[in-house]
């Protein structure tokens, strides 16, 4: 975990912890869930106060409750269309804090392939707290590893900045000091930026095989 995830989301941090410990305030039932499909408010306050990486840009978004209180959510979004079926990316699985749903997530993704067109989904699992197994489950095949991603911080400044925000065509308005003959490292190293990296992810995909015989 990065620091500032322990300082600014310690709750979600701990719980995940605990989960790798297999402890749990509550254990429910899949078969004993409903599934609705929720609005975007509903989802990104569920991720906010769930997912470290919090609310997402989705398009579909499946909720899982009990006894008519959300327990859990996973949400789709499409990358392009193919053959006139979408690909899809598993954006986001995400289960309340201290809670696990034995059956969840199986449940969630097939209400998904059984009521929506795709060819492939696509879903990344971080490599600093995953080992990806709940995809394997799912029936998803390993693809590959991703590269490592990284973020930039600045002097003891605990925010972290996604490099996107920083590539080198965008400094010159970013940054007090920039110059075209400096690398986007070295112009971040001049303005007392340094980067953090990350472990990468696993990469994993779901064929629809009626679409690929």
């Amino acid at each position: 975990m990065f620091e500032n995830e322990w300082i600014d989301k310690r709750d979600i941090v701990e719980s995940i912890i605990l989960s790798k410990l297999n402890l749990f305030k509550k254990r429910i039932y899949g078969r004993e869930c409903h599934i609705e499909e929720i609005d975007s408010n509903i989802k990104n306050l569920f991720l906010e106060q769930n997912h470290l990486q919090g609310k997402d840009n989705s398009s579909v978004k499946l909720g899982l409750f009990y006894k008519d209180k959300l327990y859990s959510i996973m949400t789709f979004g499409k990358r392009k269309i193919t053959g006139g079926n979408p690909q899809f990316e598993l954006i986001r699985y995400c289960t309340k804090l201290n809670n696990q749903i034995v059956g969840g997530a199986s449940k969630l993704f097939k209400y998904f392939i059984n009521n929506y067109q795709y060819n492939k989904i696509t879903t990344y699992a971080d490599r600093r707290f995953s080992n990806g197994n709940l995809y394997k489950l799912l029936g998803f095949n390993f693809s590959h590893f991703s590269t490592p991603n990284y973020w930039y911080h600045k002097d003891n400044d605990l925010e972290l900045y996604h490099r996107i925000g920083f590539q080198k065509h965008k400094l010159d308005v970013k940054l007090d000091n920039y110059s075209s003959d400096l690398t986007e490292y070295n112009n971040m190293i001049l303005n007392n930026y340094d980067r953090i990296w990350d472990c990468g992810n696993f990469v994993y995909i779901y064929k629809n095989i009626y679409f690929y015989k």
